[in-house]
């Protein structure tokens, strides 16, 4: 009886996945989360061939994509665009339903491909991929008000102050572009690493001060999350592509070294077969957890590369995600122990799952 209870419990989640589609601009869509993963006694689910019913549209704007970051906050979506320009959609969870939405309010600024981390469920760091050099705001957090009420969607906008940046170099040594490499949560701090600059973390529910962690980066790319359960933090990481260059594979990572270290690695995770099939090019990935010691995988793949019309250029886009569990075994070993693929088809030229907090 508790084994179905449990079982009915975790099927009630959902997982927000976003495509950026050269067409129809941005849109959100949901899944269950049955939809990708089953539990062990249970047939596998089906490969989904078509993406659901969005929960929100955003039509594409002149030359860019009106919103094109977005993170999960309870039960509502956040939308952040390069213009400072915020949006909150209100998802009542109804199978096909859309969203209500309603503006946000404005960061006061614009921000280079703007990225979204939760903090905690009322709080939102706003941060921009590539900061830009003294006396531009590069990031903000967003605040859910107590009551929901008032202006700004029920949120409002506290600044925040820059980390301490060395600068650009001299003519003699210069730095990389100061982007953003990895991030992600350790209990009441976040972890930023920045190219050429080191990893910085941020109290943002207390004093607000950034505090330089080291001069090293997180060997992880993108949205990091440390797993309490796993006592690991788990990405993606980099290794050697099939066809040269650099692929994406799960990771989990010991923060507690310094510098942090990769512990494990799972290079099966990148779907080289899939790849091999339907590009010759580097799919960029992403990574989402949705609990239990389960992943979620996103790649986006070109596929119809070799029509005569295109010059061999992709002319189609699929979505390729993966569920995986990982497991402590008994000698206390990390263990992939699920792994399974669907395919699915819009036309987007970039999709990623959506990460919410994790307590």
């Amino acid at each position: 009886m508790a084994r179905a209870a449990n079982r009915r419990r975790r099927r009630g989640g959902v997982v927000y996945a976003v495509v950026l589609d050269d067409k129809e601009g941005s849109l959100v869509f949901r899944f269950r989360r049955k939809d990708l993963f089953s539990d062990d006694d249970d047939p596998p689910p089906a490969a989904r061939r078509r993406f659901p019913r969005p929960v929100a549209h955003f039509p594409r704007g002149y030359y860019h994509y009106v919103f094109h970051s977005f993170t999960v906050s309870g039960k509502q979506i956040l939308g952040v665009s390069p213009f400072g320009a915020t949006v909150v959609i209100e998802d009542d969870g109804r199978p096909g339903g859309s969203g209500a939405m309603r503006a946000g309010p404005e960061l006061g600024t614009t921000t280079c491909q703007p990225i979204l981390l939760p903090i905690r469920d009322d709080m939102v760091l706003v941060m921009a991929y590539l900061p830009q050099p003294a006396g531009r705001s590069n990031f903000a957090v967003m605040r859910r008000l107590p009551d929901g009420g008032g202006g700004g969607g029920g949120w409002r906008v506290v600044p925040v102050p820059e980390p301490p940046l060395g600068g650009p170099g001299d003519y003699y040594c210069r730095k990389p572009a100061p982007v953003v490499t990895a991030y992600m949560t350790i209990g009441r701090r976040t972890w930023v690493s920045i190219a050429g600059e080191g990893t910085f973390s941020l109290d943002a529910g207390g004093a607000a001060a950034w505090r330089k962690e080291g001069s090293w980066e997180l060997p992880l790319h993108g949205q990091a999350m440390y797993v309490r359960e796993l006592g690991a933090a788990i990405g993606l990481g980099r290794g050697p592509g099939p066809y040269g260059g650099v692929v994406l594979w799960l990771c989990a990572c010991d923060v507690e070294a310094r510098p942090p270290v990769i512990r494990r690695s799972w290079n099966e995770t990148f779907p080289r077969e899939l790849v091999a099939a339907h590009s010759q090019y580097d799919c960029p990935g992403n990574l989402v957890y949705v609990g239990d010691g389960r992943f979620c995988i996103c790649w986006v793949a070109g596929v119809e590369h070799d029509r005569p019309e295109t010059n061999d250029m992709v002319a189609r886009t699929a979505v390729v995600t993966m569920a995986v569990r990982l497991r402590r075994s008994a000698g206390g070993e990390l263990q992939l122990t699920k792994l399974r693929y669907h395919l699915m088809s819009p036309q987007g030229r970039r999709a990623y799952f959506v990460q919410p907090h994790i307590p």
